[in-house]
């Protein structure tokens, strides 16, 4: 009966943490999503092959509202779309806002990064970045062409400067 008791103020103070915890992350405001509202980080229409033409390097963030990971992520992609200026196009779509604009990407989860050349044809990563960053080769089913390379989840300041390196961007 004893252990009972003892349990019950620990069980209780569990449940007021998580109730607290959920509030918190509810109704608080979060600094970070302050810092993402670059002008022209953010995408409301893809248009991929337009993109692709400007003749830069090109990261491509899909992101949603309802993802954590989506949330800390923001404010690095915002700092690295704000320290590489025009040598790289960075850009970041909502899949919550603009769920349109991301069908013509293998989107199986967020956040995604799309990442291509300056002449506009994928990624492929050098040995070293491969070696630490997984990446995913989409390829035609007909002809077995490289279209897209792709890295699913949360990337790092560090893994995106990483990856822009090996593209060639000089920041």
């Amino acid at each position: 009966m004893n252990q009972k008791q003892g349990a019950m103020p620990v069980i209780l103070l569990l449940i007021f943490c998580t109730v607290l915890s959920v509030w918190v992350w509810k109704n608080v405001p979060v600094e970070q999503e302050k810092s993402v509202d670059i002008a022209g980080l953010k995408l409301e229409t893809l248009e991929l092959d337009s993109l692709l033409a400007e003749g830069k390097p090109v990261l491509l963030n899909v992101s949603s509202d309802n993802c954590p990971y989506c949330v800390m992520m923001a404010p690095e992609l915002a700092d690295i779309y704000a320290g590489y200026g025009d040598a790289v196009l960075i850009r970041d779509i909502n899949a919550d806002k603009y769920p349109d604009a991301y069908l013509q990407l293998p989107v199986r989860g967020t956040p995604m990064q799309v990442f291509y050349y300056a002449d506009g044809t994928p990624y492929v990563p050098g040995e070293a970045v491969a070696q630490q960053i997984y990446f995913l080769r989409y390829v035609t089913k007909d002809t077995g062409e490289h279209v897209m390379t792709v890295h699913e989840g949360m990337m790092t300041a560090e893994q995106m400067e990483l990856v822009l390196q090996d593209l060639g961007v000089v920041r």
